[in-house]
C-alpha cells in the first residue's frame, strides 16, 4: 500500500494525495502512535480508496500482497488489502476488525436547497450550526468544509443523524462592511457590520465535496459601534442630496443616479476601494441603486446615498475618523448649494416665478384673515380677524369668556397656554400686532382648518429658514393650505393631503413664491423637503415647548 501510494504521489502530485492534504488533523501527519481504531481504519479506508480510483493499469496489475495479480475493482482490492491487514488488526486492538469497519462508500452528501442551515446567520466568534441534508456518513463522520481555496477550514461534524449533522462553525474573519439605515425620531440611525459570507460544502471521505447551485453561504457578523446622525447634520446632508440630484435636472430632487454620485464624490473628493472593475467601478453604488420610479437609471433614495456615502467614508477614513470625514461631507453642501442650487435654479426659474405670481394673484381668498395657533406640533387656538367672542374649549365645552370683543374672534383649545395667549389678545392693538406678538413668544400659525380633529394625534413641525438663517415659515404633515400671514385661501384652494405650510414673509417676496413653487411639484411630506431644500431653505424640528 506505501508503494502504491508513493506511486499516486508521483502520478497526480503530493497536494492530490489524501496524507498531504495540509487540512488533515495534524495527528494524520506525526511519526507518533496518535491514531485511534476509528481513524485509523479512517485513514486506510481513505488512502486505499484515493490509491485503487486514482492508480494506472500498472498499479492494477501490479503484484499484491494479497496473492490476487488481477482485481477488476478498487472495492475488490479494498477487500483483499482487509482482508491481510484483519489478524494483525486482532493482535492490534484485540478485537475482529469486521466490528470496526466500514469501507462501503457513501458517495456525496446532499446539502438541502430549502432551509439548508440552521441558524444561517451567527457571530464572527463561532456558533453551532445544524446542517439539513441527505447520505451522510454516520460510522466514519461527516467533514465540512468553510470557504473556498487555501482559506478553508475543515471541521469534523458533532453529531450525525440521517437527514441532519451539527458542527461547530470556526471563528471567521471579516471579509466586509454592511451598513444599514433607518430613520428614528428625527434622526438617521446607521448601523454597521463586519461581515463573512462562507461557502458550505460536505464531504464523507474528505476529498470529495458537495457542490450546490447557487452555492450554500452562511453569513456571520460582527456589530460594530452604531451611530445617530443629528438632525442638524441630516438636513445638511439632505440639502446637499437634492442639490446635487436637481443639478442639470430640476424636477428631480430625490433620485441620485450614478453620474451624480460620481460628481459628488469628485467634488467632495471621495474614493471608494479599489476593485476589479478599476476606480470607475462603484462598487458600494452599484450594491445599494435600485430602479426608482422617475429614474432612467439605477439611482439612490436618501437613506441609500446615507448607506453608499457611510460605507464609502468608512473604507476612507476607517472606524475612528469615518464621522469626521462625514461632517466635513456635510459643510460642503454650502459650496455645493451656491454653486448648483439656488443661484444657478433662481436664474433657470425666472419665467415660473413669472407664471406664479399670475397663478397666486388667481387664488380665490377669504374675506378675513383665519389662522390655527400652534405650539409645535399642536394647536393651541384658532384666530379670526373679525369681531366677536373669545372664548374656551380647554374642558371639552366652549365657554364664552368675553363677549363682542371688537377685533378677534377666537377659542382656545390647550390649558397649559390659555393665559399667554390671551394676555397678547388683550395686549394688541390689531391682528397683525397680535399675529407679530405670538410669532415672537414662539408659537407658529397657519392657515385655519374647519375641523380640529385633523391635527389630532400630534405630528411634526418644522421652522423654516432661508439661507441667511432668518425664521420664514413653518409646515406640519397635518392635511391643510399653503398661506401666508396678510391672507388665507379659500378653503379648496392650494390644499394639500399630507402638509400645511405657512410663509411669514411679504407676499411679494421671492422666499414666498419659491415656496409656493415647491408646493406645485410636491405630492407628499418628503418630496416638500426635498423641494425647499433645493431651493436653499433649511428646517429643524420644532415640539411643543411654553414659552415662559
Amino acid at each position: 500500500l506505501k508503494m502504491e501510494a508513493v506511486a499516486a504521489t508521483d502520478i497526480i502530485g503530493e497536494a492530490a494525495n489524501p496524507l498531504y492534504v495540509p487540512i488533515l488533523p495534524a495527528e494524520y501527519l506525526t511519526d507518533e502512535a496518535l491514531l485511534d481504531k476509528a481513524r485509523f481504519m479512517s485513514a486506510i479506508v481513505r488512502l486505499a480508496q484515493c490509491v485503487y480510483s486514482r492508480g494506472t493499469a500498472s498499479d492494477a496489475n501490479s503484484t499484491s500482497t494479497s496473492g490476487n495479480d488481477s482485481l477488476p475493482t478498487k472495492t475488490s482490492r479494498l477487500e483483499a488489502l482487509l482482508k491481510y491487514m484483519e489478524p494483525y488488526y486482532e493482535k492490534l486492538f484485540m478485537k475482529t476488525m469486521q466490528s470496526d469497519c466500514d469501507y462501503t462508500e457513501k458517495g456525496l452528501p446532499t446539502i438541502s436547497l430549502n432551509a439548508p442551515f440552521y441558524p444561517s446567520v451567527g457571530p464572527m466568534s463561532g456558533f453551532e450550526m445544524s446542517i439539513n441534508g441527505g447520505n451522510f456518513c454516520e460510522k466514519r463522520g461527516v467533514f465540512v468544509r468553510f470557504g473556498v481555496g487555501s482559506d478553508a477550514l475543515v471541521v469534523r461534524s458533532k453529531s450525525i443523524a440521517k437527514k441532519k449533522i451539527v458542527v461547530d462553525v470556526p471563528q471567521g474573519t471579516p471579509q466586509d462592511v454592511e451598513v444599514g439605515v433607518e430613520f428614528n425620531h428625527g434622526e438617521y440611525d446607521i448601523a454597521f457590520n463586519r461581515v463573512a459570507r462562507l461557502r458550505v460544502e460536505c464531504s464523507n471521505n474528505r476529498w470529495q465535496y458537495t457542490k450546490t447551485e447557487p452555492p450554500q453561504l452562511i453569513t456571520m457578523k460582527q456589530q460594530l459601534p452604531p451611530y445617530s446622525v443629528d438632525e442638524e447634520t441630516s438636513a445638511k446632508l439632505m440639502k446637499l442630496f437634492g442639490a446635487v440630484c436637481a443639478f442639470q435636472d430640476s424636477f428631480n430632487t430625490k433620485l441620485m443616479i450614478r453620474s451624480k454620485w460620481k460628481a459628488l464624490k469628485e467634488h467632495c473628493e471621495l474614493t471608494e476601494a479599489a476593485t476589479e472593475g478599476g476606480p470607475d467601478h462603484d462598487v458600494y453604488f452599484m450594491e445599494v441603486a435600485e430602479f426608482h420610479d422617475g429614474a432612467h437609471d439605477l439611482s439612490l433614495n436618501f437613506k441609500g446615498f446615507l448607506r453608499v456615502l457611510s460605507r464609502t467614508l468608512l473604507a476612507m477614513k476607517g472606524e475612528e475618523h469615518w464621522v469626521e470625514g462625514l461632517q466635513f461631507v456635510a459643510d460642503r453642501r454650502f459650496e455645493t448649494q451656491k454653486r448648483v442650487g439656488v443661484e444657478q435654479s433662481t436664474k433657470a426659474d425666472q419665467s415660473d416665478v413669472a407664471l406664479a405670481r399670475r397663478a397666486l394673484a388667481m387664488i380665490e381668498r377669504r374675506p378675513h384673515i383665519e389662522l390655527d395657533i400652534f405650539l409645535g406640533p399642536i394647536i393651541v387656538g384658532s384666530l379670526k380677524g373679525h369681531p366677536g367672542d373669545i372664548a374656551s374649549a380647554t374642558s371639552g365645552s366652549t365657554v364664552v369668556l368675553a363677549k363682542n370683543h371688537p377685533m378677534f374672534t377666537y377659542t382656545h383649545y390647550e390649558c397649559n397656554t390659555q393665559s399667554t395667549v390671551l394676555a397678547h389678545i388683550t395686549a394688541s392693538q390689531g391682528i397683525h400686532h397680535l399675529i407679530r406678538r405670538l410669532l415672537h413668544d414662539g408659537f407658529d400659525v397657519a392657515c385655519h382648518h374647519p375641523n380640529i380633529n385633523t391635527r389630532k394625534p400630534a405630528g411634526r413641525c418644522w421652522t423654516i429658514k432661508n439661507a441667511q438663517g432668518t425664521r420664514v415659515g413653518a409646515m406640519w404633515d397635518y392635511a391643510g393650505n399653503y398661506s401666508n400671514l396678510e391672507w388665507q385661501p379659500a378653503q379648496q384652494e392650494m390644499l394639500s393631503a399630507n402638509y400645511t405650510l405657512c410663509t411669514y414673509v411679504e407676499e411679494k417676496s421671492i422666499e414666498y413664491v419659491l415656496a409656493y413653487l415647491c408646493t406645485t411639484k410636491a405630492k407628499d411630506m418628503a418630496q416638500l423637503r426635498a423641494q425647499l431644500t433645493t431651493r436653499g431653505f433649511t428646517f429643524t424640528s420644532k415640539l411643543y415647548r411654553l414659552p415662559f
